[in-house]
């Protein structure tokens, strides 16, 4: 994992470096794409981006993990959710972001046990278009969870969206 975060921060900085800043005229356009928390316990996501404004976007999140503990603990996690990002600038090639996911999680544990809790997440990131119908994107994250239990902390994703129209 530490190697495939090292490329791709490579691959990020080389973008930056060579690449003129172009987007622009986003509104309306929709995009699906995966996203990856990088620890492992968590869920990767589908997720789907909407172009409410050329600084506004919705997104959509779905995520599906199963973790193998043990025979007796393995949980299928599921992750359901909605998001908001504000761009800082007009688009352009490399545009940053602030934004919230609110997620519900739920973990499917084999002893018949459910589990449930809420997320909200704050994130400061961004996205950078290789070509006009393809991002890498990365946030960094702020993270509170409740339910039985409130737990701090932070986190981060990494992932990949492709746009049509």
């Amino acid at each position: 994992m530490k190697l495939f975060f090292r490329v791709l921060c490579g691959v990020l900085l080389l973008c930056v470096c060579i690449t003129p800043c172009f987007a622009q005229g986003r509104v309306g356009k929709f995009g699906v794409g995966i996203k990856d928390i990088i620890t492992e316990e968590e869920a990767f996501a589908l997720v789907g981006r909407y172009w409410a404004s050329d600084r506004l976007t919705l997104d959509g999140n779905f995520g599906f993990h199963y973790i193998d503990r043990d025979k007796e603990e393995d949980t299928k996690r599921f992750l359901i959710g909605v998001g908001i990002n504000q761009y800082l600038f007009a688009p352009e090639k490399f545009s940053p972001f602030v934004g919230f996911d609110f997620l519900m999680r739920v973990d499917d544990k084999e002893k018949g046990e459910t589990d449930t809790t809420a997320e909200l997440d704050a994130k400061f990131g961004g996205e950078y278009f290789i070509v006009k119908n393809f991002s890498i994107t990365g946030e960094t994250l702020l993270r509170l969870r409740f339910g039985e239990e409130y737990e701090f902390g932070t986190g981060g994703r990494i992932g990949v969206i492709f746009y049509w129209n």
